[in-house]
């Protein structure tokens, strides 16, 4: 999209959308958050204890986190700074569904700042059950 068309949308609505919010997935920062992470990915849906300890030697294999969050967050940053580059001051919060930030309390912290209405960006590679209406 070019800068004009961007600069025009926001300076005719700009009552409409005073931030992005940037919905991601979440993952285990530390080694210590790896269990945690997993139980609330799978809660509610019977997953054996012996599976969860399983998995986590995945994340153990790769340092003991996941790479989703540092990833989230460069992309929201880009993504903020493409806005100011474009003249849409805007911020950009980050929400996410199963690890820090959580989605409800980025959406509280939001309010508290006097955000009224923001515009979602969910970061699913496809639409699914588990990618985007887990989120609704």
């Amino acid at each position: 999209m070019e800068r004009k068309e961007v600069t025009s949308l926001h300076a005719s609505r700009s009552t409409l959308y005073d931030a992005v919010l940037f919905i991601g997935f979440g993952g285990p920062e530390k080694s210590l958050d790896i269990i945690p992470f997993l139980e609330n990915v799978t809660r509610g849906r019977g997953i054996p204890q012996e599976r969860l300890l399983d998995v986590a030697h995945h994340y153990e294999a790769m340092g003991g986190k996941s790479p989703i969050n540092a990833i989230t967050r460069r992309q929201a940053e880009g993504l903020h700074k493409a806005l100011q580059g474009l003249g849409v001051p805007i911020p950009v919060f980050i929400g996410q569904r199963n690890w820090h930030p959580f989605l409800k309390d980025t959406l509280a912290a939001m309010a508290n700042q006097g955000i009224k209405r923001a515009i979602g960006l969910p970061a699913a590679a496809h639409r699914c059950e588990a990618s985007l209406e887990r989120y609704i």
